[in-house]
């Protein structure tokens, strides 16, 4: 693990948001959504569950090359920037019950592959991947 990159980038950020995508994406792997048992150890987002995951994202992520980098967090700004300006709008869906006033769109939407085009995440020498 190169520290200089450690220190420059965001690598713990990283692995951690794509663990914790991992763990969302396992509730669904049967095709429906899977909801760990309340107050069981599975439903905790540990260290002791997922500390391995995120180690091995890690390993990964310290590998990125700058111009990578550069491309992921380019994207991130773009779509930080969208939340900031949805935050100012008062655009809202109530919902049927009342109690919660949903945004029609947010900045979250408006993620998209098509930035794909702009940047590549060369995986060529990671079979796993």
């Amino acid at each position: 693990m190169r520290a200089d990159q450690m220190r420059d980038w965001p690598c713990n950020a990283l692995a951690l948001a794509t663990t914790a995508v991992e763990r969302a994406l396992k509730m669904w792997q049967t095709g429906s959504f899977q909801r760990p048992k309340p107050r069981s150890e599975e439903v905790k987002f540990s260290d002791r569950l997922w500390g391995k995951a995120a180690n091995e994202y890690l390993g990964g992520i310290t590998n990125l090359e700058e111009r990578q980098w550069d491309a992921i967090l380019a994207l991130a700004e773009t779509c930080m920037l969208a939340l900031e300006e949805d935050s100012s709008d008062d655009d809202t869906v109530d919902s049927d019950d009342g109690a919660l006033d949903l945004p029609m769109t947010g900045g979250r939407a408006a993620i998209n592959d098509a930035e794909q085009d702009a940047y590549e995440f060369e995986m060529r020498g990671h079979p796993e991947a």
